[in-house]
């Protein structure tokens, strides 16, 4: 199902009180000229409220005023999104009798059923369906948020809606914000949102029927991506910022290397080598590309070793203990593999036996999802005493640089290079890539 949702303003609707000949088109914005011009011309106090109901009386008597009128902001994105459209909804404002004259009169809700009746007769075959939801509060983000994250999901299923287009042009500013937001939410790569940019002020006053369409794509959407990004990536969440980029795909568009370094990271932390090489094998020719994909090409006990540590050291920089533990189970174990038994290595085997506590707090987190901390790491973990650190005060201190020993003597035991982390350079990279994106 293909849905568009507008919010209707004051200047959604111009309406003619010249001539054919001489037009002039009149919007219905409180305390503006063209609104005391309509007032004088209706005979009604100004307001959009007050001028469209006076618009669709004379509606009712049979008068041609549809004639009259114009809406160039709708007109615009109507004659911009894929036809045909199955439900089109005009979202507009009616405050309850309490609110001061000086707000109610300002509400849209006459205006979005001229609007309608527009619709109806310049798209019969093209929109479906116009229909109109009511906002019947006060006009704050706070609230509009609220209002559209229950109305959307009615008028809109998330299971059944496959395009879902929303102007945030017309109508107020805070309904507009609080549409934007819900929109991409709850509907991410289904979404796309247009601003228009509408005729001049004289351009109207003669009756130009469109303006500008201009996909959301502005430097505050895209900004927000990689904010967002930006922040996942400090946590190496790499799955949540594909998901991200997913959800912004309406705003712009990014760099094929952008989901290519996510998708490599992402198998890498997972020690999945041969999804991690595919991911940036059309960009291997070419540095840093070329450097990540040869460093896990080759899948061997030692390559594991090495790249597992690379996490556990992301793990415990960012304090995830119960996510940490496992790890150094791994290592544990893919050391004891690599070294040779016994008395030979005894230095390594003296460094990794100081681990033996860990190992023994991993398979209770496994088998009683006990809670892990600071000090019950510092409880389970002796520093061996080859590993020294003048200032260290808690054994905690000294687990990544014994970890760490572990690992290099072991690589180097077996011939090959000891790396440094790629995930700082990788995130470094991604960066860069999603400021420089087309």
């Amino acid at each position: 199902m293909r849905v568009v949702v507008a919010n209707v303003g004051e200047r959604d609707l111009y309406y003619n009180i010249g001539t054919e000949t001489e037009p002039n088109f009149c919007h219905f914005e409180w305390n503006k000229p063209d609104a005391t011009y309509l007032a004088t011309e209706f005979g009604c106090a100004p307001g959009a409220r007050n001028i469209a109901q006076e618009i669709l009386k004379r509606l009712e008597k049979g008068e041609n005023v549809l004639e009259r009128c114009r809406y160039p902001i709708l007109k615009t994105v109507l004659d911009a999104v894929p036809k045909p459209v199955d439900r089109l909804i005009l979202v507009v404002t009616d405050q309850p009798e309490s609110t001061a004259a000086e707000f109610r009169n300002r509400d849209t809700l006459y205006t979005g059923e001229i609007l309608k009746k527009l619709v109806e007769k310049d798209y019969k075959s093209d929109v479906k369906q116009v229909s109109l939801g009511y906002y019947r509060f006060s006009p704050s983000r706070h609230q509009a948020y609220y209002y559209f994250k229950e109305l959307l999901p009615k008028i809109a299923p998330l299971d059944t809606t496959t395009e879902f287009y929303a102007s945030v042009s017309g109508g107020l500013p805070p309904l507009n914000d609080a549409l934007l937001e819900q929109a991409i939410m709850l509907y991410r790569d289904k979404c796309e949102l247009f601003e228009v940019i509408p005729p001049t002020e004289a351009e109207c006053r003669k009756g130009k029927e469109k303006g500008e369409i201009k996909r959301v794509s502005q430097p505050f959407l895209r900004d927000l991506a990689i904010t967002l990004v930006t922040q996942l990536l400090s946590r190496y969440d790499y799955s949540g910022a594909l998901e991200i980029l997913r959800t912004f795909k309406s705003v712009g568009a990014w760099k094929p290397e952008v989901e290519a370094m996510l998708r490599h990271a992402g198998s890498r932390m997972n020690l999945n080598f041969q999804e991690a090489t595919r991911s940036i094998e059309p960009y291997k020719s070419a540095e840093p590309y070329k450097k990540w994909y040869e460093a896990v090409k080759k899948d061997d006990e030692v390559l594991r070793l090495m790249e597992n540590y690379f996490v556990l050291e992301i793990r415990y920089n960012n304090h995830q203990y119960a996510d940490m533990l496992p790890r150094i189970r791994l290592l544990y174990y893919l050391s004891k593999d690599l070294l040779p038994p016994p008395p030979r290595e005894s230095d390594t085997w003296e460094l990794l036996n100081s681990l033996k506590g860990l190992i023994n707090l991993a398979n209770d987190l496994l088998h009683q999802s006990k809670g892990i901390g600071i000090d019950s790491i510092d409880r389970c973990f002796k520093p061996p005493k080859q590993i020294v650190i003048d200032d260290a005060e808690r054994n905690h201190e000294l687990l990544l640089p014994t970890l760490q020993e572990i690992v290099r003597r072991i690589v180097r035991l077996k011939g090959r290079e000891f790396i440094e982390n790629p995930y700082y350079e990788l995130n470094k990279h991604v960066i860069q890539a999603l400021t420089e994106s087309i």
